[in-house]
C-alpha cells in the first residue's frame, strides 16, 4: 500500500494510534466524542515538497483509501479530508444530529468551525475567517500545502 511513494513524495506513512484505556472508560453517549470502542485510528498520508506534486499525491491516498475503509468505520475530525462523503456523520457518527443543537445554541455565530464542521442550519462557515495559508506555512515560509492524509477509526482487525 505504501511502498511506492508518489511521485514528488518525501514521505509516505500508514500509522495505527491506538485508542483503549481512558477513551473506553467513557461511555460512548457522555462525550461528543462518537467512536469510544475503536481499537485505532488508522491514518494514511503523503508528504511532498514542491507545490507540482500536491494534485498526484492526493490521488495516491484517495486511489489507496478504499482498501482502509474496508476494515474501519467513521473519521477522524483532526485530520480532515476535503472530498469525504457525508463528513458530518463520518466525524461525529450518531451524535452529529445532538452536536448541531449544541451548535445553534453555543456558537450562533460560526465562530468555531471549518469547512466541514457543525454549521448552524442554512449557514457557511466565515471564509474570512480562515488564514490563507496553513500556521505551518507562516513559519517556514512556504506557501503549499504539503500534505495530505486521511484517518479512520478501526473497531476491529
Amino acid at each position: 500500500m505504501i511502498q511506492e511513494r508518489a511521485p514528488g513524495s518525501v514521505f509516505a506513512g500508514l500509522s495505527l494510534y491506538a485508542l483503549g484505556g481512558r477513551v473506553r472508560d467513557v461511555g460512548a453517549d457522555e462525550t461528543a466524542f462518537f467512536y469510544r470502542n475503536a481499537k485505532y485510528i488508522l491514518w494514511l498520508e503523503t508528504i511532498w515538497e514542491e507545490q507540482g506534486a500536491a494534485e498526484v499525491n492526493r490521488a495516491w491516498v484517495h486511489r489507496r483509501f478504499p482498501v482502509l475503509a474496508e476494515v474501519s468505520k467513521g473519521a477522524y475530525v483532526n485530520f480532515p479530508y476535503r472530498l469525504l462523503p457525508h463528513s458530518l456523520q463520518a466525524y461525529y457518527g450518531a451524535h452529529a444530529a445532538f452536536l448541531q443543537h449544541v451548535k445553534e445554541k453555543y456558537d450562533p455565530y460560526n465562530v468555531f468551525g471549518f469547512p466541514q464542521g457543525i454549521c448552524r442550519q442554512g449557514s457557511v462557515v466565515f471564509p474570512q475567517a480562515r488564514p490563507a495559508v496553513p500556521v505551518y506555512a507562516e513559519k517556514s515560509k512556504r506557501t503549499d500545502d504539503a500534505f495530505y492524509r486521511r484517518a479512520r477509526y478501526v473497531r476491529d482487525i
